[in-house]
């Protein structure tokens, strides 16, 4: 199972915090990129997918800045969050 968080305003547009996914139901094999995950969450919800292209979005895997090129695995936990800003 993959765990995938939504954190910030990146959660409120897509009205969800997370979800848990099984990796074969994203493929058959027992590793996927974030691409792969990114094209299954868009074809599931095509709507995020405009969220993710109008908006710099980054990646971290089991806590790690990755790209979209990264290799996931189950248990896994993939975070999605908008840049940070603060004063």
């Amino acid at each position: 199972m993959i765990k995938i968080l939504f954190f910030a305003r990146l959660k409120d547009q897509l009205n969800c915090s997370g979800l848990n996914l099984e990796i074969n139901d994203l493929d058959n094999q027992s590793s996927i990129t974030i691409r792969k995950l990114l094209d299954y969450l868009f074809n599931k919800n095509p709507s995020w997918q405009s969220t993710f292209e109008h908006q710099q979005v980054f990646i971290a895997v089991n806590q790690e800045i990755v790209g979209r090129e990264t290799t996931i695995k189950d248990g896994d936990e993939v975070a999605f969050f908008p840049p940070v800003t603060g004063g």
